[in-house]
């Protein structure tokens, strides 16, 4: 599937993800190493755990994400989708024992360990 919205301005993946998160009944692992979570995505996160599936986000942090450009976009949507849907469980890179962790730089998306999208997408 092409990764750029269309002439419309749809991004094809995007509407597949949000088609998988919303028909999910028991779980959601999300792997984004960079991204900017979108108010669809968050949106559909909080109707997700409303209905009682289990939210699993795993990001980069400030610690292990040298992309120093778009921190901040990452950073500030992973606070507004947990403000939207704060159920969501999030996991991000963390220093141990004065070691940096390494970049994460995966992508991909499980839902109820049925359906599964991997690749190079990036969420913005």
């Amino acid at each position: 599937l092409p990764s750029t919205p269309s002439s419309s301005g749809e991004d094809v993946i995007l509407r597949c993800v949000l088609g998988a998160i919303n028909s999910a009944s028991e779980s959601i692992y999300m792997c984004m190493g960079h991204f900017n979570v979108s108010e669809a995505v968050s949106q559909a996160f909080k109707r997700a755990t409303d209905r009682g599936v289990k939210v699993y986000v795993i990001s980069n942090s400030f610690h292990s994400c040298d992309l120093r450009t778009g921190q901040l976009d990452l950073i500030r949507s992973l606070k507004r989708m947990l403000t939207v849907a704060p159920k969501v469980q999030l996991f991000v890179a963390a220093v141990k024992d004065g070691k940096v962790p390494p970049f994460l730089h995966s992508k991909y998306l499980v839902v109820d360990s049925r359906w599964a999208c991997s690749g190079s997408w990036n969420m913005w």
